[in-house]
């Protein structure tokens, strides 16, 4: 398996909606992270929001997260379960070159990449 390379910051995208009780809970500690890991770029993406930049993305549980590292190559897109161990978890792998998806995979996110203005 071919690891993605480490230099260059990641980008960490969350996909919640506001009226969702677990999102709301879970933004202080994506934003506490953000601030242990200035390095990276952090997006809160509120679904509601966006819903016209994200066609066929049909989000059904939350929080799903979307990591992509510098070259704008996918890492990891799914649903986590809303611990700060866990997301630490993704993003240290992600940066060290050990989570990819396969272009496949990856397909269905696109939008998301194209929001945050990677492609």
């Amino acid at each position: 398996m071919t690891s993605f390379p480490t230099s260059g910051p990641l980008h960490i995208a969350c996909l919640c909606a506001q009226w969702c009780v677990i999102c709301r809970s879970y933004e202080s500690l994506f934003q506490q992270m953000a601030t242990e890991e200035p390095v990276h770029a952090w997006h809160w993406i509120d679904i509601e929001d966006h819903e016209d930049a994200l066609p066929g993305i049909d989000i059904e549980t939350f929080p799903t997260i979307v990591i992509l590292n510098h070259e704008g190559e996918f890492c990891f897109a799914g649903t986590v379960e809303p611990r700060p161990d866990m997301l630490k978890r993704l993003v240290q792998s992600a940066h060290t070159g050990h989570l990819q998806l396969s272009a496949r995979d990856a397909a269905p996110w696109t939008p998301v990449k194209a929001l945050l203005g990677l492609g």
